[in-house]
């Protein structure tokens, strides 16, 4: 019998939380907390400023 490879779990649960470090700060999760903000630190914070700073020149126009 041939192993299966469990990517598409992985895939699943980033699709799922959407933004960790958020997820994580709701929830109130420390373990879980610390390991997404490990992993995902950058990449979020680089994408939550972008939308924000995206939002705020939007406001600005109306």
């Amino acid at each position: 019998m041939k192993k299966r490879l469990h990517t598409g779990g992985m895939a699943q649960a980033r699709v799922m939380l959407g933004i960790p470090e958020l997820d994580a700060w709701a929830t109130g999760d420390v373990t879980a907390r610390r390991k997404k903000i490990r992993c995902h630190n950058l990449s979020q914070r680089q994408r939550l400023l972008r939308q924000m700073s995206n939002n705020r020149r939007m406001s600005r126009g109306f």
